[in-house]
Order: C-alpha cells, then sequence, then structure tokens
C-alpha cells in the first residue's frame, strides 16, 4: 500500500465567473522513504497541494491518504495534530524567531517532536555549526534558509515538505542541501517532497510529479537508478 495516495483532489477558489482551480482532480501515489520532486511553472497548483499535503489547506473535494489515514476528513484539531507530530516544512520564507539564535530556533521545533534528531549534529550537517549562537538579523539570508531546512530536519518528521528550499542558496551550497535532504530521505526512511519550478534537480527524485494549470501533466515518473 502507497505511503501517500492522492485521489480526484481539486482545490476551488470563488465561485461563479470568478471560479479558479488552483488543483483539478489531481491523483497521484507516492511509497514508503521516496524523495518526490513536484515540478511545474508559477501559478500551477504546486504550492496549494503542497498545502493539502501538510494539513495545512483542506481540499474541496478529494482524498489525501496519508499512512493510511485521509487527512481530508480531519477536524481543524486533528490536522493541527498531524502537523505537529507528522510533518516537517521548509516554506519559501524563513519563518525565524528573530529574538533566537540560530540555534535556539532549531530547538524550538526539535522539543515538540517525540522523536527529535541531536540538533547540533544538524546544525553541522547544514554547514552552520560556526553560526549556532547567531541572530537571524546576522545571517545572510542563504544562511537564514538553512536554518530553516535544519529545524525541519531535526524535528525528524515522516514527511518533510520543502517548499523551493534552494531558492536562496547558491549553487554549491544549494547542491549540499538537496544532497542532505535526499540522504534524510533514504536514510530514515522518511518521506520528502521537494516543491520547485527547477527541472535540473529532477535526476535526484525517485519520483518526479509535474504540474500544470492545477493537473498532474504525466503522472509520477520512476527516475532511474
Amino acid at each position: 500500500m502507497a505511503y501517500i495516495e492522492v485521489k480526484h483532489v481539486s482545490k476551488i477558489y470563488g465561485s461563479g465567473e470568478q471560479v479558479v482551480r488552483a488543483n483539478d482532480d489531481i491523483n497521484f501515489e507516492v511509497q514508503k522513504g521516496e524523495l518526490t520532486i513536484i515540478v511545474g511553472a508559477s501559478g500551477a497548483g504546486k504550492s496549494t497541494l503542497l498545502n493539502i499535503l501538510g494539513g495545512m489547506d483542506t481540499p474541496t473535494k478529494g482524498d489525501v491518504i496519508i499512512n493510511a489515514k485521509n487527512i481530508a476528513d480531519d477536524s481543524p484539531k486533528q490536522l493541527t495534530t498531524y502537523r505537529r507530530l507528522s510533518v516537517g516544512f521548509v516554506f519559501q520564507f524563513y519563518n525565524l524567531i528573530p529574538n533566537l539564535t540560530a540555534l535556539e530556533n532549531v530547538e524550538l521545533a526539535s522539543q515538540i517532536s517525540p522523536d527529535s534528531l541531536d540538533v547540533r549534529t544538524v546544525m553541522e550537517d547544514v554547514g552552520l555549526k560556526n553560526r549556532l549562537n547567531n541572530f537571524p538579523a546576522q545571517l545572510s539570508g542563504g544562511e537564514q534558509q538553512r536554518v530553516a531546512i535544519a529545524r525541519a530536519i531535526a524535528k525528524n518528521p515522516d514527511l518533510l515538505l520543502c517548499d523551493e528550499p534552494t531558492g536562496a542558496l547558491d549553487y554549491k551550497t544549494g547542491k549540499s542541501i538537496l544532497k542532505l535532504l535526499q540522504d534524510f530521505s533514504h536514510k530514515t526512511d522518511k518521506n520528502v517532497i521537494i516543491v520547485t519550478h527547477n527541472g535540473m534537480i529532477k535526476p535526484m527524485a525517485d519520483h518526479i510529479i509535474e504540474i500544470g494549470d492545477g493537473q498532474v501533466k504525466d503522472g509520477s515518473v520512476e527516475c532511474p537508478s
């Protein structure tokens, strides 16, 4: 049985002539422990789909089955529990707490997880072992993004959702971060889903889902080893 099953999911905003179908009858499956890349142009519906998978939004219709449970039927309270215990997020915007150090920002997220990783080890993995005591305002944009990535990984979530995680990083750092996300998925048997418009990173994926105009274009594609 697939770890993630998305069945006939649509997300519709507005009504009448103002209807916007951000997601339109989307279907796909993802197996346990896979790294999946959702690729498409800006406005294709990628981030909407990511928000639904993460329990931050609900579909207008359809089923979203995560680990044999349909979160589309969950109450707001149940979705809060799902997000807290099972999901890690890396957003385009870093959402760091300005009066906490880099280390404290990561520790704060790990404290709500029952199975968190060692925070200092994760910070070293993302190349920030010498920036632990710096506040966000003292960090570059790329460093802040790496703190956000460390925060998500340290939580050790079953499902890690990343919205353009390397957007603020230089090529070398971005490549190392993508390798870190790949290793996290394969070494821990956790699922990582990366949303991007950058088709260059597709070869690192176990699955590719191409989105266009709110629909899956070519379904899930197995990548060559």
